[in-house]
């Protein structure tokens, strides 16, 4: 809950974490949580995934492998997904933010065949809405590579049946 995602050596036989088992080797706190600090609401939300996507990353021509760290802030004024390319643990590249509605996301990355790209890695986002607006929920499909969003869908949810404004008929 303090609103930062930490890199922390897990294995002292690997690279730079050798000898160094529960070093930070870095922490990022995403920029729409700096608002939340003076009154302590920094919070991220979800579960971080980790993925080896092989795309053009940062506009080269030649398609490549990264190691891609996704993940989400939390429920506040400006919750967003995030990605940061973590290739060399030691100098992490934020690569991009997209603001989702509502928070608590649920975050998927996958090899898909979009017809019009070819095969690409997409990282799903899903969240819930209706902080302040109706209940419902936002889902959206971003190329990892690049940040572009391919597509996006809200959908409200109905009230169930013999309820009338969520209470009974």
């Amino acid at each position: 809950l303090d609103g930062m995602i930490h890199a922390i050596c897990a294995d002292d036989t690997v690279g730079v974490c050798a000898g160094k088992v529960g070093h930070e080797l870095w922490a990022f706190m995403p920029r729409s949580q700096l608002g939340n600090v003076p009154t302590n609401t920094t919070r991220l939300d979800g579960s971080p995934k980790v993925a080896d996507v092989f795309g053009y990353f940062y506009g080269s021509s030649t398609k490549e492998y990264k190691t891609v760290l996704t993940f989400a802030n939390g429920t506040n004024d400006a919750p967003a997904t995030y990605a940061i390319d973590i290739t060399d643990p030691t100098t992490p590249k934020v690569m991009w933010e997209h603001a989702t509605p509502g928070g608590g996301a649920n975050l998927a990355i996958g090899v898909v065949n979009v017809p019009s790209t070819g095969i690409t890695n997409l990282t799903f986002i899903q969240t819930s809405t209706g902080e302040g607006g109706p209940a419902g929920m936002y889902l959206a499909a971003i190329e990892t590579a690049t940040g572009d969003a391919l597509w996006t869908q809200t959908q409200q949810y109905k009230p169930a049946r013999g309820l009338v404004d969520g209470s009974a008929a």
